[in-house]
């Protein structure tokens, strides 16, 4: 029942004059305009070397909130840059868990899909319950290798 709730609770959070939303057949997904943070980065090295040596920071100014399937509490966040004629998108699935958490089971990294160690997302509100940002971040280990994919995201402050 509390799961219920919050899918419910979570879902009307996301409807937004500012910001579109709408049904598909599979859930619903709304758009956010913003900028990641300048600690959005992707690291990336063997497992035994020092990966805060080892970044690359990660752009972007558009966030999509997917819930894939809406009555099981299943989010996808996508972060890209629009006007980017690369295809940089950095995106994470997961199951929704309390009020505001996304617990990670994909990362979705260019075309790769990688299945992280550990992994989580946020989702930012303001007074109003509309989505404000979002951050995520996972660890993924594999083959002697190491990726560290961390984004924070805000959408610009509305004026009060």
């Amino acid at each position: 029942m509390a799961a219920a709730f919050y899918i419910l609770a979570l879902s009307a959070a996301l409807f937004g004059q500012d910001q579109p939303f709408a049904a598909t057949p599979m859930g619903y997904v709304q758009t956010l305009s913003g900028a990641c943070g300048p600690d959005s980065r992707v690291a990336e090295g063997s497992a035994d070397s020092d990966l805060s040596t080892r970044r690359s920071r990660f752009f972007c100014n558009s966030a999509v909130i997917s819930f894939t399937r809406i009555t099981d509490g299943r989010v996808m966040i996508q972060f890209s840059e629009r006007e980017r004629q690369s295809t940089s998108i950095l995106g994470f699935a997961g199951q929704a868990i309390g009020g505001d958490l996304i617990q990670v089971d994909a990362v979705y990294l260019g075309a790769e899909v990688l299945v992280p160690q550990e992994g989580m997302c946020k989702l930012f509100y303001d007074d109003s319950f509309q989505v404000t940002g979002a951050s995520c971040g996972a660890r993924i280990e594999g083959g002697g290798r190491v990726t560290v994919p961390i984004v924070s995201f805000e959408t610009p402050k509305r004026p009060t």
